[in-house]
C-alpha cells in the first residue's frame, strides 16, 4: 500500500484469525474476562474431543483468547486503514470484508456462548445458514456515500466478475479464465441496480473417519432461489424446503406442502449430485 505508483493496486489479505487454533497476544484477550471452561487439547495422548488431534495445545481461558483474536483483527483492519486514509486514497479504495464459512467448535471454540450464528441454525460444515450465511462488508465512499443494509445474497464466485468489471476487463476475452458467478457492481452505488432472481447452489462432501484418509462420505446439498431454500444431507436424504425470509432459522420444513418446489429442486440436486 505504501509503494508509489500510477495505476490502481489491488491487495488480498487472507487473515486466518479468528480461527481455531486459539492464541492471541495478551494484551487483546487481557480485555475481557468472561464466564470459561479450559479446553484441554490433547490429554494423556488421547484425543479430548474429536478436534483434539487437530489442536492439540490446552487453552486455559478460551472464550476471552476468541474475543482477543476479534479485536486484533479489528486492528489490524483499523492499521490498514489508517495507512490509506495518511495516502488520501481511502475513499476511492474499495474494500470487501467478509469471512468464508460460519461459526465452528474446534479447539476449545463456543460459538453457543457467542452466539455465533444468530439467528441461524447450524455451523461450519453445515449447509443450513449458521454454516454459510455470513456478512459481506463492502466500503467504497467514493461510490456509496449512505450507509444501507442490501440482502441480495452474493457469493465468492462473484468478486472476480465484481473486480473485473469495475477495472473495465471482459472475463470472456481472458484465456483459461472460467467463472459461474456475476458482477454484482451494479448494487456498490446510492441507487443500487436490483439483480436478477439466480438460483445459488452449495454442496459439501463430509469425510469419513480420520480425517487425513480423504474417503468421502455423505454429499449434502443446498439451494436457494429468491425467498426458497431447499436443503438435502445425503443424497438419498429427505428434502427439505424454507421460507428462508419467514424462517431464517430453517425450522419449518414446508417440503410437504409446496411438492412442486420441492420436485425442482430436487431435480436440481439430482443433476448436481455426481
Amino acid at each position: 500500500m505504501k509503494q508509489d505508483r500510477e495505476n490502481p493496486f489491488f491487495m488480498m489479505l487472507t487473515f486466518s484469525s479468528p480461527h481455531a487454533e486459539l492464541g492471541v497476544p495478551e494484551r487483546y484477550s487481557n480485555q475481557y474476562e468472561l464466564e470459561e471452561t479450559p479446553y484441554t487439547g490433547m490429554k494423556g495422548g488421547v484425543p479430548a474431543d474429536k478436534y483434539a488431534a487437530y489442536y492439540p495445545e490446552p487453552v486455559e481461558r478460551p472464550n476471552a483468547t476468541l474475543a482477543g483474536m476479534v479485536t486484533a483483527l479489528d486492528d489490524y483492519v483499523g492499521q490498514i486503514i489508517s495507512v490509506l486514509q495518511e495516502r488520501g486514497e481511502l475513499d476511492n479504495t474499495l474494500i470487501v470484508f467478509t469471512s468464508d464459512n460460519g461459526p465452528h467448535d474446534e479447539g476449545g471454540a463456543d460459538p453457543k456462548f457467542f452466539k455465533a450464528s444468530a439467528p441461524y441454525k447450524g455451523q461450519k460444515r453445515d449447509l443450513y445458514d449458521g454454516g454459510i450465511h455470513v456478512p459481506m462488508l463492502v466500503q467504497w465512499p467514493a461510490k456509496i456515500k449512505q450507509a444501507r443494509v442490501d440482502n441480495t445474497p452474493w457469493l465468492f464466485a462473484d468478486v472476480l466478475p465484481t473486480l473485473a468489471d469495475i477495472a473495465g476487463v471482459d472475463l470472456n476475452l481472458v484465456p483459461r479464465v472460467r467463472t459461474n458467478g456475476v458482477s454484482i457492481n451494479g448494487l456498490l452505488n446510492d441507487s443500487p441496480v436490483e439483480m436478477e432472481e439466480r438460483v445459488l447452489y452449495w454442496e459439501f462432501a463430509k469425510q469419513v473417519g480420520d480425517p487425513n484418509s480423504g474417503v468421502i462420505g455423505d454429499t449434502f446439498q443446498a439451494a436457494r432461489k429468491g425467498k426458497w431454500k431447499a436443503v438435502r444431507y445425503t443424497v438419498q436424504g429427505e428434502m427439505e424446503l424454507y421460507d428462508i425470509i419467514k424462517d431464517p432459522n430453517e425450522s419449518n420444513n414446508l417440503a410437504i406442502k409446496y411438492p412442486v418446489l420441492t420436485k425442482e429442486f430436487f431435480e436440481l440436486f439430482e443433476q448436481y449430485k455426481d
